[in-house]
């Protein structure tokens, strides 16, 4: 509900969880039509531990697009229509983004000009412009769980898939598996490219288990994403 809206004026959502104590994970990309996407993400990880389907098959644990809304609507989940999770707050962000976009285009921009609109651009998709929801958890018997949701950056193409729904990317949950490791629970925010490109929840979950894990961890967020040779050629980072 809400939603940033892509370049088609669509919703378009990603979203994903993992079960620390069985390590199943379940995502959605790109799947529109559907109130909550994460029940579909977490019907999937369900479906997923049950084991194979007829004849043999594996069970999906990632679907996006269509066949994803078409899967969660043959297992109950109900869909809704875009129009009616589109806000009059989002609604009126696109087109503004929109006018800004097609004036841009009709510009003939010199070198500094593009530049100081790229970072414009830049501080426009810092938080107000995202809309990521994410949650880590643990019970009473120590199980840990993390899950993450979004309809990505404003403005985006279709069937762009962020890091919502990337594995390692978006979240990552993983029990202890002996007495001197920590049970990890991570959701991530910020850019989904980025986020990918560098698998930083899985990173920052491996970062937790040093001795020193807040040095670890700062360590971990230097060297594995902004020093990253995958980041190599960008110039700004920002991660939530």
């Amino acid at each position: 509900m809400g939603s940033n809206l892509n370049l088609s004026g669509e919703i378009e959502c990603d979203a994903s969880i993992m079960d620390g104590k069985s390590l199943h994970y379940g995502a959605v990309g790109a799947i529109s039509g559907i109130k909550n996407p994460i029940l579909v993400a977490n019907r999937l990880l369900t479906e997923a531990q049950k084991g194979k389907l007829s004849a043999g098959r594996i069970p999906p644990c990632f679907l996006v697009g269509q066949g994803a809304q078409d899967w969660a609507v043959c297992h109950g989940i109900p869909p809704c229509p875009s129009e009616k999770m589109t806000t009059k707050f989002s609604l009126s962000a696109y087109k503004r983004n929109k006018r800004k976009m097609e004036l841009a285009e009709k510009m003939d921009m010199g070198h500094n000009q593009a530049k100081r609109r790229r970072q414009s651009s830049g501080n426009e998709n810092g938080s107000g412009c995202l809309d990521t929801v994410g949650a880590v958890v643990v019970d009473l018997e120590g199980n840990v769980a993390a899950a993450v949701s979004s309809g990505g950056l404003a403005m985006k193409h279709p069937g762009r898939v962020g890091q919502a729904a990337h594995y390692g990317c978006g979240c990552w949950a993983e029990n202890a598996n002996d007495m001197i490791s920590y049970s990890t629970a991570v959701s991530t925010s910020g850019c989904g490219e980025h986020l990918i490109r560098t698998m930083l929840a899985r990173e920052c979950s491996s970062a937790m288990q040093s001795e020193d894990a807040h040095q670890a961890l700062l360590e971990a967020m230097q060297n594995k994403f902004i020093s990253s040779p995958f980041l190599a050629s960008e110039t700004e980072f920002w991660v939530g």
